[in-house]
Protein backbone atom coordinates (compact mmCIF):
# COMPACT_ATOMS: atom_id res chain seq x y z
CA UNK A 1 0.00 0.00 0.00
CA UNK A 2 1.54 3.28 -1.01
CA UNK A 3 1.29 6.54 0.93
CA UNK A 4 -1.51 7.88 -1.29
CA UNK A 5 -3.75 4.89 -0.52
CA UNK A 6 -3.08 5.14 3.21
CA UNK A 7 -3.81 8.87 3.19
CA UNK A 8 -7.01 8.30 1.24
CA UNK A 9 -8.23 5.72 3.77
CA UNK A 10 -7.46 8.05 6.67
CA UNK A 11 -9.44 10.83 4.96
CA UNK A 12 -12.38 8.47 4.37
CA UNK A 13 -12.43 7.32 8.00
CA UNK A 14 -12.17 10.86 9.38
CA UNK A 15 -14.88 12.14 7.01
CA UNK A 16 -17.19 9.28 8.01
CA UNK A 17 -16.72 9.97 11.73
CA UNK A 18 -17.21 13.71 11.22
CA UNK A 19 -20.40 13.12 9.21
CA UNK A 20 -21.81 11.05 12.08
CA UNK A 21 -20.86 13.69 14.67
CA UNK A 22 -22.25 16.54 12.56
CA UNK A 23 -25.48 14.60 12.13
CA UNK A 24 -25.66 13.97 15.87
CA UNK A 25 -25.31 17.68 16.61
CA UNK A 26 -27.70 18.56 13.74
CA UNK A 27 -25.24 20.75 11.82
CA UNK A 28 -26.89 20.53 8.40
CA UNK A 29 -24.75 23.10 6.60
CA UNK A 30 -21.49 21.62 7.86
CA UNK A 31 -22.81 18.13 7.09
CA UNK A 32 -23.28 19.15 3.46
CA UNK A 33 -19.63 20.15 3.06
CA UNK A 34 -18.18 16.63 2.77
CA UNK A 35 -20.60 15.41 0.06
CA UNK A 36 -20.02 18.62 -1.93
CA UNK A 37 -16.23 18.37 -1.61
CA UNK A 38 -16.43 14.67 -2.52
CA UNK A 39 -18.47 15.51 -5.64
CA UNK A 40 -16.04 18.21 -6.78
CA UNK A 41 -13.11 15.88 -6.11
CA UNK A 42 -14.69 13.20 -8.31
CA UNK A 43 -15.43 15.70 -11.07
CA UNK A 44 -11.81 16.87 -11.05
CA UNK A 45 -10.54 13.28 -11.11
CA UNK A 46 -12.91 12.39 -13.94
CA UNK A 47 -11.85 15.25 -16.19
CA UNK A 48 -8.13 15.06 -15.36
CA UNK A 49 -8.00 11.26 -15.70
CA UNK A 50 -6.20 9.77 -18.70
CA UNK A 51 -8.80 7.09 -19.36
CA UNK A 52 -11.96 8.02 -17.47
CA UNK A 53 -14.64 5.39 -17.26
CA UNK A 54 -18.00 7.12 -16.94
CA UNK A 55 -19.85 4.15 -15.44
CA UNK A 56 -17.28 3.62 -12.69
CA UNK A 57 -17.26 7.33 -11.90
CA UNK A 58 -21.05 7.41 -11.55
CA UNK A 59 -21.06 4.32 -9.33
CA UNK A 60 -18.36 5.79 -7.04
CA UNK A 61 -20.27 9.10 -6.96
CA UNK A 62 -23.55 7.41 -5.95
CA UNK A 63 -22.05 5.01 -3.38
CA UNK A 64 -19.81 7.69 -1.85
CA UNK A 65 -22.61 10.21 -1.42
CA UNK A 66 -25.00 7.59 -0.05
CA UNK A 67 -22.26 6.59 2.41
CA UNK A 68 -21.66 10.17 3.62
CA UNK A 69 -25.32 11.18 3.76
CA UNK A 70 -26.24 7.88 5.41
CA UNK A 71 -23.82 8.47 8.29
CA UNK A 72 -25.16 12.00 8.71
CA UNK A 73 -28.72 10.67 8.90
CA UNK A 74 -27.62 7.89 11.27
CA UNK A 75 -26.14 10.43 13.70
CA UNK A 76 -29.24 12.59 13.41
CA UNK A 77 -31.53 9.63 14.16
CA UNK A 78 -29.41 8.69 17.19
CA UNK A 79 -29.86 12.20 18.57
CA UNK A 80 -33.62 12.14 17.97
CA UNK A 81 -33.96 8.80 19.78
CA UNK A 82 -31.97 10.11 22.73
CA UNK A 83 -34.14 13.24 22.96
CA UNK A 84 -37.31 11.16 22.71
CA UNK A 85 -36.09 8.84 25.47
CA UNK A 86 -35.31 11.81 27.72
CA UNK A 87 -38.76 13.29 27.01
CA UNK A 88 -40.42 10.00 27.98
CA UNK A 89 -38.47 9.94 31.25
CA UNK A 90 -39.50 13.54 31.97
CA UNK A 91 -43.16 12.74 31.20
CA UNK A 92 -43.01 9.71 33.49
CA UNK A 93 -41.66 11.88 36.31
CA UNK A 94 -44.41 14.46 35.70
CA UNK A 95 -47.11 11.79 35.85
CA UNK A 96 -45.72 10.33 39.08
CA UNK A 97 -45.63 13.78 40.74
CA UNK A 98 -49.27 14.53 39.88
CA UNK A 99 -50.54 11.49 41.77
Amino acid sequence: MNIFSALLWVIVIVATILQYVLGYFNKKILGAIFPIVFTFFLIILFFKGKDPNFFQSVVVFIIGNIWLIGYFISGNNKRKKKIEKEMNIMKAKDISRKK
